[in-house]
C-alpha cells in the first residue's frame, strides 16, 4: 500500500504545479502571457514539473483514472515549446485558462481517493 501513498505525493507535485500555473495565468491577461521574462520562467518551470511528475505516475494509476488525459498532461511542455527558442504562448494561455482548471479538479479527486484508500488499510 505504500505505492498509493507515493502516488498521492506525486499527485501533490502535479496539483501544486497546476495551481501555480493557474495563479500565474490569473496574474496577467492571456494576451500578455509571454511578455515578461521572469514570469515566463516561472510558467515554464511549472510546465516542466507538471509534465515530468505526470510521467512518474505508475501506469496502473493512469489506467485506473482515465478521466484525466494523462498523455496530454505529460506532454504539456512539449506542446508549447518548439526547441528552446520558441514558445507558443497562445497555447500556454489556453492550457492555463481552459485545460488546467478542469484537470486540477480531477487530480484533487484522484489524490483524495488514493489517500482515503491508503488510510482505510
Amino acid at each position: 500500500m505504500s505505492g498509493q501513498r507515493d502516488e498521492s505525493l506525486v499527485l501533490d507535485d502535479i496539483i501544486d504545479a497546476a495551481r501555480r500555473l493557474i495563479d500565474l495565468g490569473s496574474d496577467v491577461p492571456t494576451a500578455t502571457i509571454g511578455l515578461d521574462r521572469d514570469h515566463n520562467e516561472m510558467i515554464l518551470w511549472n510546465l516542466v514539473v507538471l509534465g515530468e511528475a505526470t510521467k512518474r505516475l505508475d501506469a496502473s494509476t493512469r489506467a485506473r483514472f482515465t478521466q484525466v488525459p494523462w498523455s496530454s498532461v505529460a506532454r504539456t511542455r512539449d506542446r508549447v515549446t518548439h526547441h528552446y527558442e520558441g514558445i507558443d504562448w497562445e497555447t500556454v494561455g489556453q492550457i492555463i485558462d481552459i485545460d488546467l482548471p478542469v484537470v486540477l479538479k480531477q487530480l484533487v479527486a484522484i489524490r483524495d481517493t488514493l489517500r482515503a484508500e491508503f488510510d482505510a488499510t
